[in-house]
């Protein structure tokens, strides 16, 4: 966990921005993932 920052998250959505995922899916993604790292920082991970 401590090795993905910020920079990688917004490469990461620009990518599937780029690959032509539409931007509600993109959003929707971004939200899950967001959820997973939460869940993962609050079991200490």
């Amino acid at each position: 966990m401590s090795e993905i920052k910020e920079a990688h998250i917004r490469k990461w959505r620009k990518a599937r921005l780029d690959e032509g995922i539409g931007p509600v899916t993109v959003a929707k993604a971004y939200r899950l993932l967001k959820a997973i790292f939460n869940t993962a920082v609050e079991d200490g991970y």
